[in-house]
């Protein structure tokens, strides 16, 4: 017989999902769905697909690495994806895969750890358009849903005794290949959960505890060895370790920053918003289990409050550079939101409590969706001012985008210029510069020493002959931006008159905000 109750709950399958798919209305937005650095992994995939192909001109100017590098899955499927459908295509597709992926994983997680409480894995909606994916750290938005697969795996081991080892082996394989820091977070906290599990079971079950590790050491052995490989042999050291000030990390999490990537207007009160009922849910949890244990004893759920505790003490005194990138803080930030809503879902709190903050979050989350969506269509907007001059691009041609904007969210759009049927090398592509990347620029043509700080400011000096002097090869392409907005300066008044001695105009966008010149 069906209960209403039973009624009810179907819904929530149905809610989720929907609700899942309005997280996916920014990708949507825009023929290209525009974040600061998925235009240069989109075109990083372009390159891989080439110099695999055996194409000799993109070989002239990046190659390979040989070493098992830990930044590979975003890279490898869309690389084969750029084998079948066009870039915008793939582009959606992998950022989809990211929002689904990790939407499915947290409920998959939500479900192994509090199977009674399935419909609080909503408070994963926020997280779905992080603040990580809206500045395109596409194989770290990957990473999540693989992070709480093998969470889910090592939970449902620890409470049936017997550890799968094989799936979880695969899933922490391909966590190596998919994110770094990811991986060791994974590590650390599987680590620190089967050393909970351990410490419960010594007097009941202790004889399960040996089966449970060597199956985790077994599973864990191949990537672990690849991260010990890694550290060795790759230089990541060149950030210099540094520590956000206590007053702004304490800023950080009360503004949401965990959700908050582009800065628009009304995203911060929407990521505020947010962030409080998540807290005040959780503190009120702990108050209430702090008193409970006066007459019980300590449970296998009691380890999630204390992950809790520990993300944000981690955020807190961690540095923010570390394994292999920057930006540690927030992402360590968003972690420990994710450990504060994992204690939501199986904290003894009553059901209303539960459904106030649910509904709270998931309101609140709609609205910053809503901004995420008209900041995507602006974006594309945009985009397509700068790809009026696309038709011009010439095969087997260098291009070095100048950029004179002001909006950082245009750093990267010159990387959308590699991914048309011409074979263009643009020298602003600075993910070949990364020591984990799969595919690296040959030493011999990197160009920034060469031409000057073109990447790194939107008043650069350069000059244009020190590339072919320096490497051999020509700038056949010059690209200038917003150059027709800025007051000029004595360099962008060099630019220009090197333009005139060398080039000729060869388009220019439908405002004039793009203007491609040709070498003579």
């Amino acid at each position: 017989m069906i209960t209403d109750r039973n009624k009810r709950l179907a819904w929530e399958p149905l809610l989720f999902w929907a609700l899942v798919l309005v997280h996916l209305l920014p990708v949507f937005a825009a023929h290209w769905f525009v974040t600061l650095d998925g235009p240069c992994h989109l075109y990083s995939a372009r390159i891989v697909k080439d110099l695999l192909l055996g194409d000799a001109f993109m070989g002239g100017f990046f190659h390979l690495s040989t070493f098992p590098e830990p930044y590979w899955t975003g890279h490898a499927i869309m690389a084969l994806g750029l084998l079948v459908f066009p870039a915008w295509v793939v582009e959606k597709f992998i950022f989809s895969l990211a929002i689904v992926g990790l939407a499915w994983a947290f409920r998959y997680f939500i479900r192994t750890i509090a199977p009674h409480r399935t419909w609080v894995a909503l408070l994963v909606m926020p997280f779905l358009l992080h603040y990580a994916l809206r500045l395109g750290f596409l194989n770290f938005s990957l990473s999540l849903p693989l992070y709480f697969v093998a969470l889910a795996l090592v939970w449902r081991g620890t409470e049936n005794g017997r550890m799968r080892t094989v799936p979880l082996a695969a899933v922490l394989a391909l966590l190596y290949f998919t994110h770094l820091f990811t991986f060791v977070l994974g590590v650390a906290t599987i680590v620190a959960l089967l050393t909970w599990t351990s410490i419960l079971k010594w007097r009941t079950d202790r004889a399960l505890i040996p089966a449970m590790l060597v199956s985790f050491a077994i599973a864990v052995a191949l990537p672990l060895n690849l991260t010990v490989a890694y550290l060795a042999t790759h230089n990541t050291l060149e950030v210099a370790s540094v520590h956000a000030s206590f007053s702004d990390l304490l800023q950080w999490a009360g503004e949401g920053r965990a959700w908050n990537g582009l800065g628009n207007e009304g995203e911060s009160l929407a990521c505020a918003l947010t962030a409080l009922p998540i807290f005040l849910a959780g503190i009120a949890a702990l108050v209430v289990r702090v008193i409970a244990l006066r007459n019980s004893k300590v449970s296998s759920i009691d380890f999630w409050p204390l992950l809790a505790v520990a993300g944000l003490v981690g955020y807190f005194i961690l540095p923010d550079a570390m394994a292999g990138g920057t930006s540690a803080s927030p992402r360590m930030l968003l972690f420990a939101m994710f450990f504060w809503a994992t204690w939501i879902a199986v904290a003894p709190l009553p059901k209303w409590a539960l459904v106030v903050a649910v509904f709270a979050v998931v309101v609140v989350d709609l609205v910053h969706t809503r901004i995420q969506y008209r900041s995507s269509a602006h974006l594309g907007m945009e985009l397509t001012e700068y790809l009026g001059i696309e038709n011009a691009l010439e095969d087997r041609s260098v291009l070095l985008p100048v950029n004179h904007s002001s909006n950082w969210m245009h750093s990267n759009f010159s990387n959308y210029l590699g991914m048309g049927a011409e074979r263009v090398v643009v020298l602003d592509h600075f993910t070949a510069l990364a020591p984990f990347n799969p595919e690296q620029w040959n030493k011999d043509r990197l160009p920034h020493e060469a031409i000057g700080n073109f990447s790194t400011s939107n008043m650069p000096c350069v000059r244009l002959a020190g590339y072919a002097e320096k490497t051999g090869a020509n700038v056949d392409l010059v690209l200038r931006w917003k150059a027709n907005a800025i007051e000029p300066d004595s360099c962008a008044a060099d630019l220009t008159r090197q333009l005139e001695q060398g080039f000729v105009l060869a388009a220019s966008s439908a405002n004039g905000d793009a203007q491609l010149f040709r070498k003579r």
